[in-house]
């Protein structure tokens, strides 16, 4: 019999709590010590599809929908701790996937899943706009990071809808389906692949300015793109790197996870790190920007993104460090979304 699988480093209490829903959450904490964290995280999740199912057949569209959130988050969960492209990952991803899809056709908002050439492989994202657009529609570019892909990222549009912005969520080079599924692998020049996002929000004529957002190792990928394409106009990270070869100090597992992405070997990956840097990028942003990050933050040092926050020539930027809180402003959460959707808001709108 395999070891028993338990719970990943980096899934502390404040992420989990700030990441599923609550009645998973104690059920989780209450067997996690004698189970095995995939099986049972995938078991949660299949339980969240089962409801959702039965109510939606009762015609409660609302517990429906949310019921397929709750069973993304159990399965991004169940998969986070597997590095390699194994057939349980994948079939874990595509239950992630599906539990976004069946979400989407639900509710008061657009959710289109499309897919942007690039090389030779296409890239997958949601786009997600209100059923009413207005002129000159601003919109968000979200790009995550290296653990967390876009399927996870559909809960939180309706909440950027609200506030009067549209959403594009990307899976560019290395992450998600675009990875698994597209083999499109992570690369050192990822501005690139974003300029033809925003190549692609150009084309469909309905969009005023763009912001582009990063979470985590999306904070470093998005820094490149405002620094390379002036057709940006607003820049905000969120819990990213100067130079994400960091993270090995946290846990060198990270190694192996990040050459998976770029499907190199472990010792390949040692020479991409050093290639994956903001130098020289991070002093070439100048439209308004906001860095963000928890100052507790054991993954990605504050240290590293105050660099980008120095570097950067924005003449309108800010710098919010959240004493005590974790990755990403884990502990903090409340407090960093509704900042983002005020900022963004006021640069936007």
């Amino acid at each position: 019999m395999s070891e028993m699988r338990k719970r990943p480093k980096a899934q502390v209490e404040v992420r989990l709590i700030g990441s599923m829903d609550n009645d998973d959450y104690h059920k989780l904490r209450a067997r996690e010590e004698k189970e095995d964290w995939v099986f049972l995280c995938e078991e949660l999740g299949d339980a969240d599809v089962k409801y959702a199912e039965e109510q939606l057949a009762l015609k409660r569209m609302v517990t429906g929908r949310y019921y397929y959130t709750a069973a993304l988050s159990m399965y991004m969960l169940a998969g986070y701790g597997l590095a390699d492209i194994t057939d349980e990952k994948l079939r874990l991803y595509r239950k992630q996937v599906d539990a976004a899809k069946s979400f989407s056709v639900i509710g008061p908002n657009s959710y289109q899943y499309i897919q942007i050439p690039y090389k030779n492989y296409q890239m997958d994202g949601w786009l997600v706009t209100p059923r009413v657009m207005k002129p000159e529609q601003p919109i968000i570019l979200m790009i995550p990071g290296a653990t967390a892909f876009k399927d996870s990222f559909v809960r939180g549009a309706d909440g950027w809808l609200m506030s009067g912005f549209a959403v594009l969520i990307m899976d560019g080079p290395g992450q998600g389906t675009t990875r698994f599924f597209n083999n499109g692998y992570l690369e050192v020049e990822l501005e690139n692949a974003y300029a033809k996002m925003v190549d692609y929000i150009k084309a469909d004529g309905r969009f005023g300015k763009i912001a582009i957002y990063g979470g985590s190792t999306g904070g470093y990928y998005v820094i490149r793109a405002a620094a390379t394409d002036k057709r940006i106009d607003v820049c905000l990270i969120n819990g990213g790197s100067y130079a994400p070869v960091e993270i090995l100090d946290y846990s060198m597992e990270y190694r192996h996870k990040y050459a998976v992405l770029a499907g190199i070997s472990d010792n390949e990956m040692d020479e991409m790190f050093k290639k994956m840097t903001l130098e020289g990028f991070a002093d070439k942003v100048e439209c308004p920007l906001m860095v963000m990050h928890g100052g507790a933050d054991p993954i990605f040092k504050v240290e590293s993104a105050k660099r980008i926050y120095d570097e950067a020539k924005s003449k309108d930027k800010t710098f919010v460090a959240y004493p005590g809180a974790w990755h990403c402003c884990a502990g903090e959460g409340t407090k960093a979304v509704r900042l983002t959707l005020d900022w963004l808001g006021e640069h936007l709108n």
